[in-house]
């Protein structure tokens, strides 16, 4: 066993259900969320802050608190001052994305649940504790289409509508 504190396989892992880049694989830490620090560079411990220094080895988006504005702003070569706060770089917030045109005009929704899996339903689900709720038809979708992205909101702000159709006239 590893002395306490002590790193062992030290990786980062990005989790598909949500875009949030995550550390692993420390002793006596769980997983971290790099994106959403806000504590300044020299206040956080070891762990956290070799989490920062390898994200930013790997390429991943450097953000620090600018002075003049107090918003957070990309940093090129991060100088790791202890009193400013830096993050990985959040990536923006994206929509359950499908192929709406092969599916049958009855699903009308779409939604993400807890453990990452899409469903469409018939009509608009209710949300539940880890789920969606749905007294109709339900299909989960998840593995269907190669063009299929499950967004990366969390799952319960993932409900959306099936587009409109448009009609294009020749």
């Amino acid at each position: 066993m590893a002395p306490r504190g002590a790193v062992s396989a030290v990786r980062l892992r990005h989790d598909r259900r949500n875009g949030d880049l995550r550390l692993a694989g420390f002793v006596g830490v769980g997983v971290m969320d790099l994106t959403k620090i806000d504590q300044p560079f020299g206040a956080l411990d070891i762990e956290t802050k070799l989490a920062l220094h390898r994200a930013h080895y790997e390429g991943k988006v450097i953000e620090c608190i600018r002075i003049t504005d107090g918003n957070w702003g990309v940093v090129i070569d991060p100088a790791w001052i202890p009193v400013y706060p830096y993050r990985v770089r959040p990536e923006p917030m994206r929509d359950i994305s499908l192929p709406w045109a092969a599916l049958d005009a009855r699903w009308k929704w779409a939604a993400r649940d807890e453990g990452g899996s899409v469903w469409i339903y018939d009509e608009r689900p209710a949300t539940g504790t880890a789920l969606w709720k749905s007294g109709c038809l339900c299909l989960e979708v998840t593995g269907l289409f190669s063009d299929f992205d499950p967004g990366n909101k969390p799952w319960n702000e993932s409900l959306i509508a099936r587009p409109s159709m448009v009609e294009v006239k020749p």
